[in-house]
C-alpha cells in the first residue's frame, strides 16, 4: 500500500473476510455497536482517508481505512489475515511463563506485580492477574470449581494452596487459545453456605438482589410518571390494540 497498491486491489487479492474482499474490502455504513470493540475503537479514532496501523481483534489482524464517519455510522475498507492457531508454536509464550514462574518463585516477586507487566489478558492484568467470575458486576472471586472449563480443572487439580502451576493451555471466552501460569491463593472444601465462611458471595447475593429490585422499582416510577405520546402509525396501533382489548 505504502508502494502504491491501492486497499481495494490488496483487499480482493489478499483479505481473509470474503464477503467483504468482493466488494475491494469495504463495509458501508455500519454503526460501530455492530462491530468488535477493538475494531470500533480504533475506527472510531481513525482519521477518514489515513490507513491504520496492524491491529488484533478475535478474527485475526487487520488493516483499515476509513472513508467517512457520521456519528456512530462508519464506511470503510479492510484487509483481514486470519491466523491459524492450530499450526502457531506456542515455544516462545511457554518459555516466557516459565521465565515469569522462576521469578515468582525463585526471587519471591509479587504475582500482581508480575500479571500486571508481563499479562496479555487485559482484563485481569490492571487487577494483578485477578480471575472473577466473567459478566459479573460484583468481581466475585470464589468461583465453583465445576463451573470452570476441562482446562481450568486440570491445571487447579495438582496446585496446593500458594502454588504457581506450570505453564498450561486455555481456551479463552472469545474461542482463542492461549498459555498460562495460575496461582491457587484459595480452596473451600464443599460445605453448606454459612456467614463464617461465606459472607463474601452472601453480601454479593443480598446487593445483587437489592439492585434488581431498585431497578424495578425505578422502571415502575417511570411507567407511572412519563409521559408518552403516540404518533402516525404507533397512534394506529395504540387505537387498535385498545379496541381489541375491549
Amino acid at each position: 500500500l505504502t508502494g502504491g497498491a491501492t486497499l481495494e486491489d490488496m483487499a480482493r487479492q489478499f483479505s481473509d473476510d470474503v464477503v467483504s474482499a468482493r466488494e475491494g474490502g469495504r463495509i458501508a455504513d455500519i454503526q460501530l455497536g455492530q462491530l468488535v470493540p477493538e475494531f470500533a475503537a480504533v475506527a472510531a479514532r481513525a482519521t477518514p482517508g489515513e490507513l491504520s496501523q496492524p491491529f488484533q481483534t478475535a478474527f485475526g489482524y487487520h488493516i483499515l481505512r476509513l472513508n467517512e464517519r457520521r456519528g456512530d455510522v462508519v464506511d470503510f475498507n479492510h484487509v483481514l489475515i486470519k491466523v491459524n492457531e492450530a499450526s502457531a508454536d506456542p515455544t516462545a509464550a511457554i518459555e516466557h511463563l516459565e521465565m515469569v514462574r522462576d521469578s515468582l518463585l525463585t526471587y519471591d516477586k509479587p504475582f500482581e506485580a508480575m500479571a500486571k507487566r508481563h499479562s496479555q489478558d487485559v482484563n485481569s492484568a490492571s487487577q494483578g492477574g485477578r480471575v472473577t467470575a466473567p459478566r459479573s458486576q460484583t468481581q466475585q472471586r470464589d468461583l465453583p470449581i465445576e463451573a470452570l472449563g476441562a482446562e481450568w480443572q486440570a491445571t487447579l487439580s495438582g496446585l496446593e494452596v500458594g502454588d504457581v502451576s506450570e505453564p498450561a493451555a486455555v481456551t479463552l471466552l472469545n474461542g482463542r487459545k492461549a498459555y498460562h501460569i495460575v496461582l491457587l491463593q484459595r480452596r473451600t472444601p464443599e460445605h453448606r453456605i454459612n456467614f463464617t465462611q461465606d459472607y463474601e458471595q452472601l453480601e454479593q447475593i443480598a446487593l445483587r438482589d437489592k439492585q434488581t429490585r431498585e431497578l424495578q422499582a425505578w422502571v415502575d416510577r417511570l411507567a407511572r410518571d412519563v409521559y408518552v405520546e403516540y404518533r402516525g402509525k404507533g397512534e394506529e396501533l395504540m387505537r387498535s390494540t385498545t379496541a381489541s382489548l375491549r
